[in-house]
């Protein structure tokens, strides 16, 4: 008994200032820097300094949601090594999240941008999500298929690497965007 209390504390100490799971219905998170996790089942690890959701995974954070099946929360170790940080006198860090790993059915909001895939790489402090295993990124009508696709969440831009495959839509009332002007100059040379 003394040691579930133990570990319970440990996990309570390490995600009570990021992340809250439950399992009720989701409903968005306010604004700032809260994020929160709804799953079936959460095993915490101290030693790999990791936290792992499983079954229907939810995540919302004030601008993105993430759906999948397993979801795996890195924290940042700086402070555990040299105490600093936020470090508990359990030695476990304070809670800093270094990055977010969806696998298996993962599906990405922003906005009014959509992306599947079969596994996704948050890296919190780039802002940036890797998608690999067949990702699609949906802005619109307008669809980005490739081997990996970099989309960086603060500016929106994204990078698709290897068989790309790219269809967007235009309205033949607006300029050119640099995309047509682009193709055109090379097409006209």
């Amino acid at each position: 008994m003394k040691l579930f209390s133990l570990v319970t504390m440990v996990c309570l100490v390490v995600l009570a200032p990021f992340v809250r799971a439950e399992a009720a219905d989701a409903a968005p998170a306010s604004k700032g820097g809260n994020t929160r996790i709804i799953s079936e089942k959460m095993t915490h690890d101290a030693g790999k300094n990791q936290v792992v959701f499983e079954g229907k995974v939810h995540v919302i954070r004030p601008t993105m949601e993430i759906w999948s099946e397993i979801l795996t929360v890195i924290l940042d170790d700086s402070g555990k090594k040299n105490g600093a940080n936020g470090a508990s006198p359990l030695g476990v860090g304070g809670g800093k999240v270094d990055r977010i790993i969806a696998e298996k059915n993962v599906r990405i909001k922003q906005e009014n941008k959509n992306g599947t895939c079969g596994k996704a790489t948050y890296f919190v402090n780039a802002g940036k999500i890797l998608m690999e295993q067949s990702p699609v990124l949906v802005d619109g009508d307008n669809r980005i298929r490739g081997t990996t696709i970099n989309y960086y969440t603060e500016s929106g831009k994204s990078e698709v690497i290897g068989n790309v495959d790219v269809q967007f839509t235009t309205d033949d009332n607006k300029k050119p965007s640099l995309v047509d002007s682009a193709a055109g100059e090379k097409a006209s040379q």
